[in-house]
């Protein structure tokens, strides 16, 4: 009887560890799931959201369901510990809350904080053109900068009855015509004699004046002629300055014809080598990121970036046409820099690229809903990413209001040619000459 009972307990507790080890598997003791979900607003559109969801990495395949108004939109599937999503579909200028759920078999492992989003309005595309014939043939204007709605400065070679002028101003009401001094050469100042061909404005009393080969401040009260940006006269290797940009006047870049590219410090200057001789029309940045681009009227283009001092080749192009589906982004024209991407007009397209990354997104114009087969588009000027312009040399001038482009009326004007623009506030201001008349300057006001 001892020994039957020993055999049978042996029996038994063998067939429990049998029963236990082949159990089918939705019998096995559940793993503990445990962790917060975090849910939080990356950004904003006129028609979407873009948020982060988080969750801690238990190394398990992690799903959470997204709520909008308290009202289900989806269920993912999280792998890693965070994902970037959009909500798209919605209404321009509109509150919406959201929250999200860490869900597992079923159950709620846990909720996020509910979070508030505004979607961003559509701007304004309503813009009415005053046009302003500045002093006589063949006056030019070659830049525009503007510091508000009622300050606008620029430059160029304004031929009239007491001139030559070099530069106008706005304020609002009316025109003023003024004779900056520049240095020629190292020995000489000028008045009004050397035309001007760029200017950049920090606020009312830092604006930066250039001939292609000076710099000029204007600090509220009166022009200080500041530096020459020549190693020699006669130097082969120099190109008249084009183009300015800067957060500081200790901190001034400038790009050109022939490639010429030149840095000033607020009190020394030195020569940067770009690497190329194509003609550079445009330069931006934001802190120590700058970027720079050139074309040539054979077709030829660049696009720079300083990086550590020294300008790197972000892509090339030798001609005015372009297949985006062979890697090709066409003519490099114009460029802006918005919060912490740059943002780079092609002939064919526009170009995003974030100022700390390597990568870059091109859009076809094609796919953009942007209509650029008028050809000549070479500017480009972002306040936000619901209001942008592009503007011709024809005159034609897009406008981006958060959901459509929309095209803006021709400057009314005819036989004329546009340089450069600017966009600020309410107003666009493109600059340029009338091929059998005076300078020109438009005024877009919304």
């Amino acid at each position: 009887m001892i020994r039957t009972t020993a055999v049978l307990s042996v029996i038994f507790g063998f067939l429990i560890i049998i029963a236990f080890v082949s159990c089918p598997e939705d019998l096995k003791p559940e793993p503990e799931i445990e962790g917060d979900i975090l849910l939080s607003v990356e950004d904003t559109r006129c028609q979407s959201v873009y948020l982060n969801v988080s969750i801690p990495d238990s190394g398990l395949r992690k799903l959470y369901s997204l709520y909008r108004d308290y009202q289900y939109i989806r269920t993912d599937t999280l792998y890693g510990t965070d994902t970037l999503i959009m909500d798209s579909g919605l209404q321009p200028s509109t509150d919406y809350l959201y929250q999200a759920l860490y869900v597992y078999r079923g159950d709620i492992i846990d909720s996020s904080d509910i979070v508030y989003a505004r979607t961003m309005d559509i701007s304004n595309s309503d813009f009415t053109w005053y046009v302003d014939t500045i002093a006589d043939y063949p006056s030019v204007l070659r830049d525009v900068a503007i510091i508000d709605d009622n300050d606008i400065w620029a430059v160029g070679e304004l031929k009239m009855t007491g001139g030559p002028y070099n530069a106008i101003h706005w304020d609002g009401v009316e025109w003023t015509y003024f004779k900056i001094p520049n240095f020629k050469y190292p020995n000489q100042t000028l008045i009004g004699s050397d035309d001007l061909t760029s200017v950049y404005a920090i606020s009312s009393s830092d604006v930066y004046f250039s001939t292609g080969g000076t710099l000029t401040r204007w600090d509220g009260n009166e022009f200080i002629p500041l530096v020459v940006f020549m190693e020699y006269v006669g130097d082969p290797d120099y190109g008249p300055l084009w183009r300015m940009w800067s957060e500081s006047g200790d901190d001034i870049y400038l790009v050109g014809q022939k490639g010429y590219s030149v840095h000033y410090d607020g009190n020394t200057w030195e020569k940067l080598e770009t690497g190329t001789d194509i003609f550079m029309r445009d330069i931006n940045g934001k802190d120590n990121h700058v970027y720079a681009t050139g074309y040539n009227d054979s077709g030829e283009s660049i696009a720079l970036e300083l990086v550590d001092g020294e300008w790197k080749t972000l892509f090339e192009a030798d001609s005015y046409y372009a297949d985006w589906d062979n890697g090709e982004f066409g003519r490099a024209t114009g460029l802006d820099v918005l919060s912490d991407t740059v943002y780079i007009l092609t002939s064919i397209g526009l170009i995003k690229k974030p100022i700390d990354s390597n990568e870059m997104e091109f859009t076809p114009s094609s796919k953009a809903g942007l209509d650029l087969s008028d050809y000549g588009y070479t500017m480009i000027g972002i306040q936000a990413l619901n209001d942008i312009y592009i503007g011709s040399r024809q005159g034609t001038v897009l406008h981006y209001n958060g959901v459509t482009w929309k095209r803006i009326p021709d400057a009314p004007v005819e036989d004329k040619a546009f340089y450069h623009g600017d966009f600020k506030n309410n107003t666009i201001a493109l600059i340029g000459s009338f091929h059998w008349d005076g300078a020109l300057i438009a005024r877009g006001v919304r």
